[in-house]
């Protein structure tokens, strides 16, 4: 994990037995199908955010997404290597920390549980955000057959 931005940097590397074009090409339509967008893509790597619109924010969907994030397909002579980087941020939960300690300071030694708290629903997002990570990963990889991408193979 690298600090960068009020994000946390954060990776995970899984293996696939997926040619490279039929991953690329079932990469693209699980995104768009997952509600993300993408914002770059190359022959390697591509790039993607959620799709931020009013009826997502509405239900809160936002919550259960990545918030921004890269997938690089690296190829290790047979074996496919997929990594997805993706990116958590942080700038909430610090602000509501540092208000915490100057109120806990100024006024009452209570006002410090509100830090406390702000650190702890922190750790759970960072915990919920992997699982949604890993969760996309482990969809991207899989040869299951239940996304029809054509065969490229």
């Amino acid at each position: 994990m690298a600090i960068n931005d009020f994000k946390i940097k954060c990776k995970i590397v899984e293996i696939t037995q997926l040619s490279k074009k039929r991953l690329i090409r079932k990469i693209a339509l699980i995104l768009k199908e997952d509600g993300y967008n993408i914002t770059n893509m190359s022959n390697s790597e591509i790039e993607f955010e959620p799709i931020n619109d009013s009826f997502s924010r509405l239900r809160n969907i936002s919550s259960q997404r990545i918030y921004q994030g890269a997938l690089v397909i690296v190829e290790n002579g047979k074996e496919i290597q997929l990594e997805l980087i993706y990116f958590i941020s942080y700038k909430f939960f610090l602000l509501v920390i540092i208000l915490s300690l100057i109120m806990g300071i100024l006024s009452d030694p209570i006002d410090f549980v509100m830090g406390i708290f702000a650190l702890v629903f922190f750790l759970i997002d960072i915990f919920k955000r992997r699982q949604i990570a890993r969760q996309l990963v482990l969809e991207l990889i899989s040869s299951d057959g239940n996304t029809d991408v054509g065969s490229v193979d």
